[in-house]
């Protein structure tokens, strides 16, 4: 590895790096893509690891910190790296158990980890945050946990083999892309916290086929929010829904009837763009 002697910082790493005890900080993607890299060993000294140091390695599979870490650690051997004063999962791997007690999984926590076929996340988890587990290609199903309000940009955008989200009944907003080209995603069913879909955020779903949109006194859906959705035949806008972006149904060319509850709602003139619709009531 390459070592800033000033500041005790890996500036860049490879797969038969050791982080050495004496190491104070982990560099901006000093590790990243290493697609050699199975085991990670995080010593003492280490009290800084900056965002994406460890992104996109797919074989990382076995993670343990010094218990002398004032930082950080790897709790239950959990393998994964969790932000011991924040109880925020920054670092995980193909086999992470996570902890009971975790309050946030980390911006690209789990980014293009290929070996992660399931993960329970205990109902602790109050944030899930961007990229977290962007491009987890065979990961197939995830049940959201009860006290999760937000899912943050790109959370899960490219789970190409996620077939089955179970969405809780606290959930207020899904930033944009979050489920993005997530080609298996087949049902989903929003619940009625929810008040705001953004720009993107099932964006190229094309084997969704159930959509049930939230049913509440106000919700918005923002651009291409569901852009290319083709599998989806019969779609409702609920009377609450306030607004529809551009593009937000478009490319949807599986739609054939289109039930808008409320007359005022404001849809873009777009909102449904090459998208042919035989019946709108």
């Amino acid at each position: 590895a390459i070592i800033e002697t000033s500041t005790n910082k890996i500036i860049t790493g490879c797969s038969t790096s050791k982080i050495v005890n004496g190491v104070e900080v982990i560099g901006y993607r000093a590790f990243k893509q290493m697609l050699d890299l199975y085991e990670l060993k995080i010593p003492s000294t280490v009290h800084t690891i900056e965002p994406t140091a460890f992104d996109g390695c797919p074989n990382i599979n076995y993670i343990t910190v010094s218990k002398h870490n004032a930082v950080y650690d790897s709790r239950e051997n959990c393998n994964a790296i969790i932000e011991t004063a924040t109880n925020t999962l920054c670092i995980g791997s193909n086999k992470t158990i996570i902890p009971d007690g975790i309050d946030t999984i980390g911006a690209c926590a789990f980014c293009g980890r290929t070996g992660l076929f399931n993960i329970a996340i205990p109902n602790s988890v109050k944030v899930i945050r961007e990229f977290a587990f962007e491009s987890c290609i065979y990961l197939n199903s995830i049940i959201l946990p009860v006290e999760l309000t937000k899912i943050y940009p790109s959370a899960f955008q490219n789970c190409i083999a996620l077939s089955d989200v179970v969405f809780n009944e606290n959930i207020e907003r899904i930033f944009e892309s979050a489920f993005k080209n997530c080609i298996l995603l087949q049902e989903v069913v929003l619940p009625n916290s929810i008040t705001q879909i953004d720009f993107n955020a099932f964006e190229g779903c094309k084997s969704l086929a159930l959509l049930q949109l939230p049913d509440n006194d106000i919700c918005y859906i923002f651009d291409n929010a569901f852009l290319g959705c083709s599998s989806i035949v019969e779609l409702t806008i609920p009377f609450g829904v306030q607004y529809v972006g551009k593009n937000a149904f478009a490319y949807c060319s599986g739609i054939e009837n289109v039930y808008i509850e409320n007359s005022e709602t404001e849809i873009e003139d777009s909102a449904f763009a090459s998208t042919v619709i035989i019946n709108n009531m």
